[in-house]
């Protein structure tokens, strides 16, 4: 049998420290956009353990795009894969393809690459969404420093697109990733 690695052992930790992260964000964060419903209790209503694990897996998440972004410029692996990822007009034509095969048009699938165009914006959504989060979430947790920088309006947005965003992310891994 032949045995081929999709991914290295380093991008295997990766994925799996972003995703205890992502879930542990999600139990802890979500529940505070609804306060009115009973997943403010997952955690007994203790809100400092809430907090506590909230920004540890915050701070979690944070750290693991700093070495992502450090794989990607200093691992041969992860520049090898970063360029694969890199957005392409054959990924269009492949996109166009593949519609026309699940609509019945044409018999066979586009022969995609390693990643194939639905990986690639999923990757970078996440890149995307993690800086969103990671950034709007430290101006959240340091609110005194983002209150002396910033007019109170712009904490109120940042809170806004924080927790729109995490129900964004949310809802995608559920829909589109886990699918």
């Amino acid at each position: 049998a032949t045995v081929v690695v999709r991914l290295t052992l380093a991008e295997r930790v990766q994925h799996i420290v972003l995703m205890v992260s992502f879930t542990v964000l999600v139990m802890t964060g979500i529940p505070l956009l609804f306060p009115g419903t009973p997943l403010v209790h997952v955690f007994g209503g203790i809100f400092p353990v809430r907090t506590f694990l909230h920004r540890f897996a915050g701070s979690t998440l944070a750290a693991l795009a700093a070495f992502h972004v450090l794989y990607v410029l200093f691992s041969p692996e992860g520049r090898r894969d970063f360029g694969r990822m890199a957005p392409r007009v054959q990924d269009i034509k492949d996109f166009v393809h593949y519609l026309k095969y699940q609509l019945g048009k044409v018999d066979e699938p586009p022969p995609f690459g390693k990643f194939n165009p639905f990986e690639k914006i999923e990757y970078f959504a996440v890149v995307w969404g993690s800086a969103v989060m990671v950034v709007t979430g430290f101006m959240l947790w340091f609110f005194e420093v983002t209150l002396r920088l910033f007019p109170k309006w712009v904490y109120d947005l940042v809170l806004l697109i924080h927790g729109y965003e995490a129900l964004l992310a949310f809802l995608s891994i559920i829909i589109w990733h886990l699918y």
